[in-house]
């Protein structure tokens, strides 16, 4: 389950440089899976101990600003200032602290097209749930759609894109968009995407495509 970051929005950068040199059965907790990353830990580990104290904190207040309270946007957000620091030989003036924001941004969207990889050529079915989380659900006005107006949304998909059931079955098609992340079980029968960027993501992904995002009515069984 994807939660939001809590507690002080600004950490300095020694702080989460010291939490990404943290290891866990011998891989980096923030970089785990990546062959580059050591290099990327290291540049952030020394800029953290030789930084001007004030640079640091005014550097580390804009990438955590950037990952809008989520882990996974965070590490996003130091992948793209390691790179930078890699590029610019150790210091990061405005300009490379510009191009460290842009490659977040840039690392974000890479990891939202891997998540959506296996529903790229049905854009379709991403329509059609997104479209039922869209309006709001119960007297709180909170968006989502329950399970079975999830499920019906799949129904819908599936019968305008035949071709989707050679790809995935049915029946797993819930349980791969759970898995990709993409929706959330927020319990009390509330399904919902977890993170607004990513809604945003793929409502541009649909519509580029022909299959805007239209708010769905409500579904009862």
């Amino acid at each position: 389950m994807l939660r939001r970051l809590k507690g002080n929005a600004a950490p300095d950068l020694e702080g989460l440089g010291r939490f990404a040199l943290k290891r866990d059965r011998g891989k980096p907790l923030l970089f785990a899976g990546r062959g580059d990353e050591i290099r990327r830990i290291e540049a952030l580990a020394g800029f953290a101990r030789e930084g001007a104290q004030g640079q640091t904190h005014v550097i580390s207040a804009a990438l955590v600003s950037d990952s809008d309270g989520w882990p996974r946007h965070l590490t996003n957000a130091l992948r793209g200032a390691a790179d930078a620091l890699i590029a610019g030989g150790g210091g990061l003036p405005q300009s490379s602290l510009d191009q460290a924001r842009a490659n977040g941004r840039r690392f974000r969207q890479e990891y939202y097209s891997d998540q959506m990889a296996p529903f790229q050529a049905f854009p379709e079915l991403l329509a059609e749930v997104f479209g039922a989380m869209a309006g709001s659900l119960g007297e709180a006005g909170a968006h989502g759609a329950t399970r079975y107006a999830l499920r019906k949304a799949i129904s819908r998909a599936y019968a305008a894109a035949p071709g989707l059931a050679e790809e995935m079955e049915r029946p797993k098609a819930l349980a791969k968009l759970l898995h990709q992340g993409l929706i959330q079980d927020f319990g009390g029968d509330r399904y919902d995407c977890p993170i607004p960027s990513m809604r945003r993501y793929v409502e541009d992904f649909c519509a580029q495509r022909g299959h805007p995002v239209a708010p769905a009515q409500a579904e009862q069984p």
